[in-house]
């Protein structure tokens, strides 16, 4: 088994695994594939910015998508 395996096959005795993709589930203002995003300081703030793009800002979509999810999910493992 490859290691990369091991930790969601050893959850999976125990737990139920959910995969969760926040920018597959924010609806159609993302798309698939996504613009490349990452994250940047602006004014002593984190934000979700885009790469090519600054002005893409999704930092509050994301926000609001894993808040929505959290309900439905007492907990996480992330795993990458």
């Amino acid at each position: 088994m490859a290691v990369t395996n091991v930790m969601p096959t050893l959850l999976a005795r125990s737990v139920n695994i959910l995969n969760f993709t926040p920018s597959a589930r924010s609806g159609d203002w993302f798309g698939i594939p996504r613009p490349a995003i990452h994250l940047v300081k602006i004014d002593n703030a984190i934000r979700c910015v885009g790469v090519k793009d600054p002005e893409l800002d999704v930092t509050d979509r994301l926000r609001d998508v894993a808040d929505q999810q959290k309900l439905a999910m007492p907990g996480y493992v992330v795993i990458f």
